[in-house]
């Protein structure tokens, strides 16, 4: 209902009584995210500054030059959804987390910030800190699943709509774009393309 029918998606998340006890109960939710988007752009104070923040900040320095990101009717980012962009501009933005948040020579997240985002959820072994996945789609409830299908241990994944997929590989200094639409009901799993890839480079 949020993403498809709300003009004020975070003040409808924020409306919603909490799942669970902070740090004990994980649940993942598109609402957190749109919210994390209305703290950031309020701490930036302008309005106007906050739209193009995103822009100049990540997607100019990146040369992400088709990155659209959307917002809902009221200006606030989703954050969870509506990130368009190419594969290959999603190969830039995976290179740029496998890097530790360096591009070009430049510092552009702060230094160990992508490790701490990969540190696993205080209330979960598969979701890091930083809103990326420690497992691969369909394994969401199963720590270790990707080391035992094979995977390097520091395989942490993006994850969009219906088998839309950024893997990223650290040790194999790796990035694995897959987009395109197959329904969840399908049970797609990247991770056996991931693993094939992985198993050719040697």
């Amino acid at each position: 209902r949020m993403l498809y029918l709300e003009p004020d998606m975070a003040g409808f998340a924020e409306a919603k009584p909490l799942t669970g006890e902070v740090g004990k109960v994980f649940s993942y939710s598109s609402g957190t995210a749109v919210m994390l988007s209305r703290l950031w752009q309020d701490a930036v104070g302008d309005k106007a500054k906050a739209l193009t923040w995103p822009r100049k900040a990540l997607f100019e320095p990146l040369g992400m030059h088709s990155a659209v990101l959307e917002t809902d009717e009221q200006g606030s980012f989703v954050g969870s959804s509506y990130l368009y962009a190419t594969a290959h501009d999603w190969a830039r933005f995976g290179q740029f987390l496998l890097q530790g948040g360096v591009w070009n020579g430049n510092q552009l997240l702060p230094a160990g910030f992508v490790d701490w985002m990969r540190e696993p959820a205080a209330a979960s072994k598969v979701y890091g800190k930083g809103q990326v996945w420690i497992e691969g789609p369909g394994d969401e409830e199963n720590p270790g699943a990707g080391v035992a299908a094979g995977l390097p241990k520091d395989t942490y994944w993006m994850e969009g709509h219906d088998g839309q997929t950024v893997a990223i590989i650290p040790s194999e200094q790796l990035v694995v774009v897959r987009l395109g639409l197959t329904p969840a009901k399908l049970n797609y799993r990247p991770q056996v393309m991931v693993g094939a890839l992985v198993k050719a480079l040697h």
